[in-house]
């Protein structure tokens, strides 16, 4: 579950706090799998913050007074048509107010009740995350985000990433990871950032392009080999082909 931090154990620091506008945010990826998410809210932001948590494999629960769109039938989602109550926080790791700012206001009190975090899509500054405009690339997430004062923004520049990452960062990505672990098996901490250098540059992804995956993972590998042979002074280290 991710939780709050207790505010009732460092009340004097929390004063000496800037305006949360100029607090630098801390950006991370969470693994929702299964977890329990609280979106209070059925329209579209509400539906867009639902639809976004079950693409990231988490469950929801959805409060709204309206009944739910056929959209919105789908698996892991359970639509309830009620007014909302603090019980609706029960066993849910994170929560999304998308009401009106009076429920979006107890939904935020409820939470921190709980010192769970919370995310109120009317009122930014009480907020504790914020749902950035995503870019993937398979396995590359890029997630652009503006602490919840212009999500209009985020979503233009994200637009504009777009036209400037190209298709082939997915597969690319995905060799690499394979390399890994040869790499950290031959080669000790130190050497690593060096190996690095040399596998993630720009020739390797227009080779991608020109050439698909087969052809960059082989080169790949050789160049690895190679640099292996060079750390360990031994140009019998590896064979032609490390595979």
């Amino acid at each position: 579950m991710v939780r709050r931090p207790d505010s009732t154990s460092n009340s004097a620091s929390v004063q000496n706090v800037p305006p949360q506008a100029t607090v630098p945010l801390y950006p991370l990826l969470l693994r929702l799998n299964g977890r329990l998410a609280l979106v209070v809210g059925g329209g579209r932001v509400g539906q867009h913050k639902a639809l976004g948590l079950l693409a990231g494999g988490a469950r929801v629960r959805l409060v709204c007074r309206e009944q739910a769109p056929p959209q919105m039938r789908c698996a892991g989602l359970q639509w309830l048509c009620e007014e909302y109550r603090a019980e609706h926080l029960d066993g849910v790791s994170l929560a999304f107010a998308a009401a009106t700012p009076e429920v979006n206001a107890r939904l935020a009190a409820d939470a921190r009740a709980r010192n769970l975090w919370v995310n109120d899509a009317s009122d930014p500054e009480s907020s504790d995350l914020f749902v950035p405009a995503v870019l993937r690339r398979g396995p590359v997430t890029v997630a652009v985000g503006s602490a919840g004062l212009a999500p209009a923004f985020s979503a233009w520049l994200r637009d504009r990433l777009e036209t400037i990452l190209e298709p082939e960062l997915g597969d690319y990505a995905s060799l690499l990871a394979e390399i890994r672990p040869l790499l950290r098996q031959r080669l000790p901490p130190a050497s690593r950032p060096a190996a690095w250098e040399k596998l993630c540059a720009n020739q390797w992804l227009e080779m991608l392009r020109r050439e698909g995956p087969d052809f960059v993972r082989a080169a790949l590998l050789q160049c690895l080999a190679e640099f292996i042979c060079d750390t360990e002074g031994n140009p019998e280290c590896l064979p032609s082909d490390p595979t």
